[in-house]
């Protein structure tokens, strides 16, 4: 790709038009074809898009070959057969451009135009949908234009809004996820405010990185979310579980508590996509430069930006005191290993009750009713 941009970027990527079966002996389409593909002053050539003098065009060609002046058209029942001499004398070089049974059936036909140079992923895709337009109306019937390029220019066509639509859900699903785990609003609003910040940075830092919003980096951004959540949500847990009544006091305690391992989990994760930064994979520092961006601007906006919202704005403890912080924990705790330890007993009834069914039906029936002697 870089060869080709270097020493032949200026060209422009070459585009088929393409007809499918139809009646190419009707007047009415041989006028809408000639319409469409005159070298110049048809609607492709005139398309903003298109280089100027690069559509080449076998039906245009044909009319030269067989002197047909303007507004004549050849007859309907005679068209294959010239198709089929002209492509047998100087027509020859368009054969891979018609697909023609040996009947004479005109299954499928093509011609080609070249893009002008285009600057931007915006620019190919306006491009794409301008000539997909031009085509569309030109009048005949199923006309479209493909090169293999499209198959990335379709991506860039949609996405923006799916990237919206993938963050956008990702974002609802964490601010409802720490509402119940963390149990108040404002702070699970200041943890999805922490992560949108997160993620602004990170789009505004791609962009001077040279990184292009692609399906790469979509993917990327998704990721985000879930990874930089982790840096902030365990503060603000810790923040809520602090007793005291002084904010300062209690994002203090959050930080001494959560504050190493939060740290020791981004650096560790830093570790383990390192070896990516010598990667040669267009994917791979793509990945790279974007999970660098994720650590370090989470760790920064979980260690700075959420512990000052919370010094000001952050809500009242859970707890009053250490003893009832403690004892809500060891509560919870022998709830756990209590749920737990039944479990486990109506686990291993039913285990011995599939072992020796034999006997568990005879201690039943020996446990029934007993006949009384009269």
């Amino acid at each position: 790709y870089d060869v080709e941009q270097a020493y032949f970027g200026d060209l422009g990527a070459t585009v088929g038009i393409y007809a499918g079966e139809i009646e190419y002996g009707s007047e009415a389409v041989q006028r809408d074809l000639l319409a469409l593909c005159t070298p110049q002053s048809g609607s492709v050539a005139r398309n903003e898009y298109i280089r100027d003098d690069s559509v080449t065009c076998w039906y245009h060609d044909m009319r030269a070959f067989y002197g047909l002046a303007q507004g004549e058209y050849f007859a309907a029942d005679s068209f294959s057969a010239q198709l089929s001499q002209y492509l047998n004398a100087d027509g020859a070089k368009y054969r891979q451009n018609i697909n023609m049974t040996e009947s004479g059936q005109i299954l499928a036909t093509r011609f080609f135009a070249q893009y002008k140079p285009l600057e931007s992923n915006e620019e190919e895709v306006d491009s794409m949908l301008s000539l997909r337009e031009t085509t569309s109306e030109s009048g005949v019937p199923g006309a479209f234009p493909y090169f293999f390029g499209y198959i990335f220019w379709e991506q860039y066509a949609v996405v923006r809004s799916e990237m919206l639509l993938a963050v956008g859900l990702s974002l609802v699903m964490v601010f409802i996820v720490a509402l119940v785990l963390i149990g108040h609003p404002l702070v699970a609003l200041i943890v999805l405010l922490s992560l949108g910040f997160s993620l602004v940075d990170i789009l505004g830092i791609v962009h001077f990185w040279g990184i292009d919003i692609s399906s790469v980096s979509v993917i990327c951004l998704s990721l985000a979310v879930g990874l930089s959540v982790d840096f902030t949500v365990h503060i603000a847990k810790a923040f809520m579980d602090a007793p005291g009544a002084s904010r300062k006091t209690r994002v203090t305690e959050a930080l001494r508590s959560l504050g190493p391992p939060v740290l020791h989990a981004g650096v560790s994760t830093f570790l383990a996509i390192f070896v990516l930064v010598a990667a040669k994979s267009f994917i791979f520092r793509v990945f790279f430069k974007c999970f660098f961006l994720i650590i370090l601007l989470g760790i920064a906006h979980g260690f700075m930006l959420v512990p000052v919202v919370l010094s000001f704005v952050g809500p009242a403890s859970f707890f009053g005191s250490l003893e009832e912080r403690d004892a809500a924990e060891e509560a919870l705790l022998t709830k756990l290993l209590s749920g737990e330890q039944k479990t486990t007993e109506d686990a291993d009834l039913m285990e011995s009750a599939k072992q020796d069914p034999i006997a568990d039906a005879a201690s039943s029936s020996s446990s029934g009713p007993q006949p009384v002697e009269v």
